[in-house]
């Protein structure tokens, strides 16, 4: 099973704990491409990231509002309860934040982007057995 489909399973297991709203489980899931787009930036930050964004101060700002926004807009999805409701505050804000995440995640991974090898990667040989 990949790593994707581990977190998506994760996350809905998280969705069922709290109950059987589908609110619930349209912001885990939410939740779970947030994470996994996550990953894919931190993994290519030095590549993409850092030149756009040199000041560390910058980064960690656009970090927390963009984390924040994410969050606040699942919570209200969260909130919303029943399918219906969910959606129409989605529909209201053009999907915007899943249509964020599932682009970057097609991005990174529909195109290959891959991480630089960092020296100290590169330098670790393996170990006999």
């Amino acid at each position: 099973m990949s790593a994707f489909m581990i977190t998506i399973a994760t996350f809905m297991t998280s969705a069922v704990w709290h109950g059987f709203y589908p609110g619930y489980f349209i912001v885990f899931f939410i939740f779970a491409l947030m994470f996994e787009a996550a990953k894919d930036i931190w993994k290519l930050r030095q590549k993409f990231i850092y030149p756009v964004l040199p000041n560390k101060t910058v980064r960690a700002v656009v970090a927390h509002v963009l984390t924040n926004v994410t969050a606040f807009y699942g919570g209200i999805v969260f909130t919303a309860l029943t399918l219906e409701n969910g959606l129409k505050f989605m529909n209201a804000t053009f999907f915007a934040v899943p249509i964020g995440l599932v682009t970057i995640l097609v991005l990174v991974r529909g195109l290959g982007l891959k991480p630089d090898r960092s020296p100290h990667a590169q330098s670790q040989k393996p170990l006999s057995a």
